[in-house]
């Protein structure tokens, strides 16, 4: 009987026999380029303590639109079960229009959209303070966001690092605020092993 969806169907071999290459006789070995990492130079990515300075302004990139399935999603595997996240009615008893994002789901994409502009290079998280929740996102609405550098200072335990602190500010589709923090990382220098791709932790930087 022919099948309702043609398609291609793979041809099957007896048990023990593999295909052969096109143009390659029965039998005959082919040859396969071996892959050394060492011969590849890493292509350098995010900024490093260098590139920021005081009162500049990073925009990140793209934006996020938000659904109901990602708050859903988040909601459970975080074990957050408030109805407010996932219940309409409830939520419209309260006064929302639907149900509302969970607020971490909101501040982990935003901190996400960043790591490229502000922390990629390399440098261990070091907290995130002042953390204001200004209006609630709702599934459908897209975020974006942009960091101010705040302040930044050498280390004085790690001299191949410095300590950056950014000022993120949030808004949603309407460019209207709905969350502001700020966040603190080392921030590898140029030339130093992290910049470079090694790892590392954070601990006891001052």
């Amino acid at each position: 009987t022919s099948h309702p969806f043609p398609c291609r169907r793979s041809r099957r071999l007896p048990c023990g026999r593999r295909p052969v290459a096109a143009g390659a006789e029965e039998g005959a070995s082919i040859a396969v380029s071996t892959f050394d990492p060492q011969d590849f130079t890493p292509w350098p990515k995010g900024n490093q303590f260098e590139d920021f300075s005081e009162g500049q302004v990073l925009e990140h990139h793209w934006g996020r639109t938000i659904n109901a399935g990602d708050n859903s999603l988040f909601s459970a595997a975080m074990l957050h079960f408030n109805p407010l996240y996932f219940n309409a009615a409830y939520a419209q008893a309260l006064g929302h229009p639907s149900e509302a994002v969970n607020p971490m789901l909101v501040l982990c994409t935003a901190v996400g959209m960043s790591v490229e502009d502000l922390s990629e290079a390399g440098g261990p998280f070091l907290g995130v303070n002042d953390c204001q929740f200004h209006r609630a996102v709702y599934p459908g609405d897209t975020i974006s966001c942009r960091s101010t550098v705040l302040a930044m200072r050498e280390s004085a335990s790690r001299p191949k690092e410095g300590i950056v602190t950014w000022q993120t500010d949030v808004f949603n589709q309407r460019d209207e605020l709905v969350l502001s923090y700020t966040r603190t990382n080392l921030s590898a220098k140029r030339g130093s092993p992290r910049a470079d791709g090694s790892s590392g932790s954070g601990r006891g930087a001052s």
